[in-house]
């Protein structure tokens, strides 16, 4: 049901409920309520194993029902989504400042927004949390609320009430999310939406205590309408308990002696306006008295087995003492159980120990297994005191490293088998599945085809030892995929199951070569073990797609040492390629290549630098593989003269189409003076996609075979294994801070030293690169410093302020005396008066510009006091800087030629 308030009766009905005591224009309306069948409803979503909307009555804020989603994004790179659309959108009438809905979180930290529509049929995001870790983090009931922009121009339509997305990959799991009452909010209104909180306890989570008698107090917290005593529900380990409520504070202490160990408070508290808080936490008695203590090794191996030791400690006067284990018989299983004087009673996944002191427990681990191993003493009673025990846990150490290189079809696979030590193994065996099964021809044969269920003249002789993918059989015939992708039927008595058990076992250099592998296509699970049981990490993946051809393509300059003596050329071929060179005016450099593994595809990737060159000169070259060369291009080194660079943004593009707006820019403006290009991230949607990436080379090919690409890193281009694609496809210096390597560098060209940020960095890694950045600073001689990095410090948008840029990098920058700095990540130009100090400055100062965007999207654009341009007319625009020895002069460009921002930097 929609609720709007315009009629008058309707405005009486709804006037306490919207904050109100008189007939007078609402502060909200409620424009969802999921009380009524969900109509036109429908859930979406990318990179998930499922999603699904329902209206449900397990959870409801107000009312009977609410909206319940669940999703499963477990396993899944890049951006993973569940999104909950309505046909036809919601309206919203009148002209609301933000929009509210309740949500009962799941605590898994995703990022949740809203997608709207104004009156100019633009469509736009409006952000309920921050990104993932930071976003959901709270389990129950809580009030939300996003901003609309002025920027947009009412009336709105909400066409996709709900996004809630999973942007990084330790975060991903299954889960469910319930929305309700979803508000269009006009002014501040005088509601209780804020749930009660706790002000303080003791003893605090993880604390530890010497009685067990402790007493336990809880003060609680509400400003707006009050605690609800009658709501407070107390358990202790799982049994309600009988406390004082007064001055705010839960007070009891345990009518009976705790036991040694882990104990556990749990709370759930309402207050006078139904708001709900719920949680729990665990403290620790350690008196002197009985306690189990649980042993065992530090790490434990797969395929192999180990003890853990349960000893009861303190034990005088013990008459009853029970301890119960449970573990998860998929990662181990039990496999005997010795007592010294007592009883066990063991099950598929726990096992109890009566009245016994000392007891040791043997555990198989399965061979498969990945993640840590936990055996949980969940629950231990002596005498009459329960309590709870912390996880044993073990992190699971496979004795053997299997590398796997060539994963695509049809070439050949080297597996490499170490120890811990990195020494190779002699006479490791593989155990190999395959998913669809695959068969081999063990005979000379035929291969047919049907049609309309019969089978056709046409047909094809299959040698001995030829692989198929096993779909089904039948009494004579089975139906097999081909190397072709091509259905077709073979007699099944000219077939088995592939030996794999026949593959060689790896040479005293630890390595087997073998073709069998990548006959096909099709998922493969691949296991090395050694003579001795020891076991590796089993690999699970797919035979993909070879790419590339015999001819050198996506070839692309960038800088991996000095611009003045040296040039760094990528290229990408066929993994059957043997050998590639770069040939600068006719000496050759053997390349060094790498296979590159993606779910796309498998390419081979092609890296050579040229060094000890002239500064300030030109030069020709190609590169080759095998015996296939390129066109000769050309390449010049850095001087001390004056020079121009281009800057472009988000080119964030999926397609050729798309991204053909990136290469229109550079055609337009570049010239013989701009020496390279700079890029400041998100140079694709999809950091995930291989091919996005390819296609961006594409995009910038016409220069950067001639001129070099200098980028950073953007949000959208670390999705997945962007980080990985990145590095190997644009190579930069590591001259960087320790660990950040490919991803942090600068470089030095003419009277400029520019550095190169990542803003996508964990907080530690990003502090990491401000001390270093501080330190070359210090030490900087050149006349001009130029930094570049996705997140902006200073925004043109308002949905993406407060980033950590400004707080990590803008003060280093600032203070060290950086003259420009390079941003996009807001999809409109900007560029900032001098900033000192996180203000305006009087002299001098830092330049911040934001490149807009050089792709298909934008966003709304907002000045502030620090503006000085603002430009978003929904316009690609491209930048073009010259650096002289007294100044730095800037134009902003938009695609069709315009200059829509002109100004000087002078020293």
């Amino acid at each position: 049901m929609k609720r709007f308030c315009k009629p008058l009766f309707l405005i009486l009905t709804l006037c306490l409920f919207a904050g109100f005591s008189s007939a007078e224009d609402p502060a909200y309306v409620v424009i969802e309520d999921f009380e009524t069948e969900m109509d036109g409803w429908r859930a979406t979503g990318v990179n998930h194993h499922n999603v699904q909307l329902e209206r449900s009555n397990e959870q409801a804020r107000f009312g009977n029902y609410a909206l319940k989603i669940d999703y499963d994004f477990t396993g899944f790179a890049g951006t993973s989504g569940v999104y909950a659309a309505v046909d036809g959108g919601i309206d919203i009438p009148g002209d609301p400042e933000r929009i509210g809905m309740w949500v009962y979180g799941d605590a898994a930290g995703h990022w949740l927004r809203s997608q709207l529509k104004d009156a100019n049929d633009q469509t736009f995001n409006i952000d309920f949390t921050p990104e993932a870790p930071e976003g959901v983090t709270w389990e129950g009931w809580q009030y939300v609320e996003a901003p609309i922009s002025e920027d947009f121009e009412a009336p709105y339509v909400m066409d996709m009430p709900v996004r809630y997305m999973a942007t990084r990959e330790e975060t991903k799991g299954a889960g469910t999310l319930y929305i309700d009452d979803i508000r269009a909010v006009y002014r501040d209104f005088d509601e209780d939406v804020t749930n009660p909180e706790i002000k303080q306890k003791t003893p605090a989570a993880g604390e530890t205590v010497q009685t067990n008698q402790p007493e336990i107090e809880i003060t609680l917290r509400d400003e707006e309408s009050g605690i609800d005593p009658e709501t407070i529900d107390v358990q202790l380990d799982g049994k309600e308990v009988g406390f004082v409520y007064e001055q705010e504070t839960v007070k009891f202490t345990p009518e009976k002696p705790l036991a040694n160990g882990f104990h556990e408070v749990e709370i759930q508290v309402r207050d006078q306006a139904g708001n709900m808080m719920h949680t729990s936490w665990r403290f620790e008695v350690r008196a002197d008295q009985p306690a189990f203590v649980l042993q065992g090794p530090e790490e434990v191996r797969p395929n192999q087995t180990f003890d853990l030791t349960v000893d009861l400690v303190n034990a005088e006067d013990i008459q009853d003492a029970r301890a119960v284990l449970q573990f998860d018989s998929d990662l181990v299983t039990l496999d005997r159980v010795h007592v010294a004087d007592g009883t066990y009673d063991a099950d598929e996944d726990s096992v109890t120990l009566t009245t016994d002191d000392h007891a040791v427990l043997t555990f198989d681990v399965d061979r498969y297994v990945s993640e840590d191993v936990a055996i949980e003493l969940i629950e231990a009673q002596v005498n009459d005191a329960v309590f709870f025990y912390d996880v044993f846990e073990a992190p699971v150490i496979p004795p053997l490293t299997l590398e796997m290189n060539g994963r695509s079809i049809g070439t050949p696979t080297e597996l490499t088998v170490t120890d811990r030590d990195g020494k190779p193994v002699e006479g490791v065996r593989f155990d190999v599945g395959t998913d669809p099964p695959r068969v081999e021809a063990i005979t000379n044969t035929w291969a047919f085809t049907k049609e309309d269920g019969e089978f056709t003249r046409r047909w094809l002789p299959v040698r001995k030892g030829t692989q198929f993918q096993l779909l089904d059989e039948e009494e004579r015939y089975a139906r097999v995929i081909d190397d072709t992708e091509t259905e077709r039927y073979v007699r099944t008595d000219a077939i088995r199951e592939v030996d794999w058990a026949s593959l060689p076992v790896t040479d005293r250099d630890g390595k087997v070569q073998t073709e069998r592998l990548t006959a096909l296509g099709g998922d493969v699970r691949l296991q090395a073990v050694s003579p001795d049981g020891d076991v590796s990490a089993r690999w699970n993946g797919s035979i993909v797609s070879a790419l590339g051809s015999n001819n050198p393509e996506h070839v692309t300059l960038t800088w991996s040492a000095d611009p003045a003596t040296s040039q760094t050329v990528t290229w990408q071929a066929s993994p059957l390629v043997d050998s590639g060179a770069l040939e600068v005016e006719g000496i050759t450099i053997p390349a060094d290549s790498a296979l590159y593994y993606h779910e796309d595809g498998e390419v081979q990737v092609f890296q050579a630098t040229v060094e000890d060159l002239k500064p300030g000169q030109s030069y020709t070259y190609r590169v080759r593989t095998d015996e296939n060369w390129s066109e000769t291009s050309t390449f010049q080194t850095a001087s001390d003269d004056d020079f121009s660079f281009l800057f472009a943004a988000d080119s964030q593009a999926q397609t050729p189409e798309q991204f053909e707006l990136l290469t229109s820019l550079i055609d337009s403006v570049a010239t013989d003076e701009h020496r390279f290009l700079m890029h400041s991230g998100d140079l694709v949607e999809n950091g995930d996609s291989l091919t996005e990436w390819n296609y961006f080379l594409d995009a910038v090919g016409g220069l950067a075979r001639e001129r070099p690409l200098m980028a950073v890193l953007g949000n959208h281009d670390v999705y997945g294994d962007g980080y990985n694609t990145f590095k190997q496809l644009l190579p930069y210096a590591h001259n960087g801070p320790a660990g950040q390597e490919g991803e942090v560098s600068s470089f030095t060209y003419g009277d400029a030293e520019f550095f190169l940020l990542n803003s996508e960095a964990e907080v530690e890694e990003m502090r990491a690169q401000a001390d270093w950045l501080e330190e070359q600073l210090q030490a900087s001689d050149a006349t001009w410093t130029i930094a570049m990095f996705h997140r902006p410090a200073y925004s043109s948008n308002p949905l993406t302020s407060g980033e950590r840029t400004a707080d990590i990098f803008a003060p280093v920058l600032e203070q060290g005396g950086v003259d420009l700095v390079l941003m996009g990540h807001d999809h409109s130009y900007m560029r900032t008066y001098p900033m000192v100090d996180g203000n305006v400055a009087d002299d001098g100062g830092t330049i911040y510009v934001i490149g807009g965007s050089a792709g298909p999207k934008f966003y709304p654009g907002v000045s502030y006091e620090y503006t000085d341009v603002l430009y978003d007319d929904n316009e690609q625009v491209i930048v073009s800087f010259a650096i002289t020895n007294d100044h730095i002069r800037l134009e902003a460009m938009n695609i069709h030629g315009e200059t829509v921002d002109e100004y000087v930097i002078e020293k």
